[in-house]
C-alpha cells in the first residue's frame, strides 16, 4: 500500500479556493475500497467538497494555510493517507501550529505521508 507523493503549493491571500486532484494509492493487493478527505488547519474552519481522489475544492477564505488529507479506506480503517499542502502568502500567525506537525511554513513547505503496512486487526 503506497499513497502518491505528497504535494504542496503557495497561493496569494487573494486566491478565492484552490481545486486539487489526488494521484493514484499504489493498492496491489485490492483493499482501498473508499476514501475520506480531512482538512488540517492552523485557523479557521476551512472545508472541502469533492469525493474519490478528487477533484476537491477548498476555500481560501482569510489567508490561513492548510493540509488536504485524503484518507485511503479497507472497510472503516484507514490504511494509507496522502497529503496536499497549501501555504497562503502572506503567512499568517500560524507557525507555531506547523512547526507541531514537524515544519516551518515560513521556510519551506514539506509535506509528509502516512502508510500502514501488514494486517489490519
Amino acid at each position: 500500500m503506497q499513497p502518491p507523493s505528497p504535494t504542496s503549493q503557495k497561493v496569494t491571500s487573494d486566491t478565492p479556493s484552490i481545486t486539487h486532484t489526488f494521484n493514484a494509492f499504489t493498492d496491489a493487493g485490492g483493499i482501498i475500497d473508499g476514501y475520506s478527505s480531512t482538512i488540517i488547519a492552523a485557523q479557521g474552519s476551512p472545508s472541502a467538497s469533492g469525493s474519490g481522489l478528487g477533484a476537491y475544492t477548498v476555500s481560501v477564505s482569510g489567508g490561513n494555510s492548510f493540509s488536504l488529507l485524503l484518507n485511503a479506506l479497507s472497510g472503516s480503517d484507514i490504511v494509507a493517507t496522502a497529503v496536499h499542502s497549501v501555504l497562503v502568502d502572506p503567512p499568517g500567525d500560524y507557525s507555531a501550529a506547523f512547526r507541531s506537525f514537524g515544519f516551518n511554513p515560513t521556510t519551506n513547505l514539506q509535506s509528509t505521508y502516512i502508510a500502514f503496512t501488514g494486517s489490519l486487526s
